[in-house]
């Protein structure tokens, strides 16, 4: 039996999460601008070695590139209601924002989604946690119900996005469950 091992020069998660977040951070800054940036698919991604943990890392970058994608296509909904349109493109922003800082987690990447009022949420429904996270704006408010060794528990609240991070109580209560144990 032989082992094989992949040279990186640096780890996929330092080559996929800039990448991605940097996408992310540019086609918000061109919605607000009022310019279009268009990203193929294909972009964003730097070569992944194939090896079980860097291949999982490629999958999970990927997802959060979808569920970016989803939330970049909200942005014609903000630009179409021009009565929440400054509420509405904060909340892609926030939304992408968030999604870019669970991609550096062990946190799994939310499914995104918005409504017309100009809000955006984020949904988890995985491993004993249930969470739904309304973004308004940079505020974030959820909910989680987290069931962890038989033992069911709730969590509320509401905490202000700062940019680039997971609100600080929302991310002690996430990380409690997926951290390595």
């Amino acid at each position: 039996m032989t082992t094989k091992i992949a040279n990186v020069s640096c780890s996929a998660t330092d080559q996929a999460k800039p990448t991605i977040y940097n996408q992310a951070r540019m086609a918000t800054q061109a919605i607000m601008g009022g310019s279009t940036y268009m990203m193929g698919p294909s972009q964003g991604y730097l070569p992944c070695p194939s090896t079980a943990a860097v291949v999982y890392v490629c999958e999970k970058s990927a997802e959060a590139q979808r569920q970016i994608d989803r939330v970049r296509s909200l942005s014609a909904i903000c630009i179409n209601n021009r009565i929440s349109s400054e509420k509405c493109l904060k909340s892609v922003s926030s939304a992408v924002t968030l999604i870019g800082a669970f991609l550096s987690s062990p946190i799994p990447i939310p499914v995104a989604s918005g409504s017309e009022d100009g809000d955006t949420s984020l949904f988890l429904d995985d491993d004993g946690v249930y969470g739904d996270i309304e973004i308004s704006g940079t505020q974030v408010e959820y909910y989680l119900k987290i069931d962890r060794n038989g033992n069911e528990m709730e969590y509320f609240g509401t905490e202000e996005i700062e940019d680039g991070f997971i609100p600080p109580k929302l991310l002690t209560r996430l990380f409690y469950h997926y951290a390595p144990k």
